[in-house]
C-alpha cells in the first residue's frame, strides 16, 4: 500500500518514499539545502563555523539524513562550500566531525 508524504520544503504530498526520503523532487531539496546562502552585501553576514568564511554558507546535517539525522539545530552547521565538501567526503568525514565537536560542541542527533 503506497502512503502519502509531506515534503518538507513545497509541502505538497507525495508517493513512495524511499529510504528516508523527505523531498518530492531534486529541485526542492536544493532549494532547501540553499536556503541558508550569507551574502557580506546583504548585512546578513553567517561565517562558516570551521574556516569563517563569510560569503556564502550552506547547512551541513553532522548526522547525514540518509543515516536519520534530524533537521534539529544541534545537527545543523553553517559550512562554506569548501569545508562543506570536505565533511561531505568519506576521506575526511571522522576528522571533520571531530572538528565541528571541538569548534562548536555539537555532536549530531539522529531523528526518533
Amino acid at each position: 500500500m503506497k502512503t502519502k508524504n509531506i515534503c518538507k520544503e513545497c509541502k505538497k504530498s507525495f508517493n513512495e518514499k524511499r529510504h528516508n526520503q523527505i523531498f518530492c523532487c531534486g529541485k526542492c531539496k536544493q532549494n532547501y539545502n540553499n536556503l541558508i546562502v550569507s551574502k557580506k552585501r546583504w548585512g546578513n553576514v553567517k561565517p562558516c563555523e570551521l574556516c569563517g568564511f563569510n560569503k556564502i554558507t550552506q547547512r551541513h546535517h553532522i548526522i547525514k539524513q540518509l543515516a536519520f539525522g534530524s533537521d534539529d539545530e544541534e545537527n545543523i552547521v553553517l559550512l562554506c562550500p569548501n569545508c562543506h565538501v570536505m565533511a561531505d567526503t568519506s576521506y575526511y568525514e571522522k576528522d571533520m566531525r571531530n572538528l565541528i565537536f571541538k569548534k562548536t560542541g555539537k555532536k549530531g542527533k539522529e531523528e526518533r
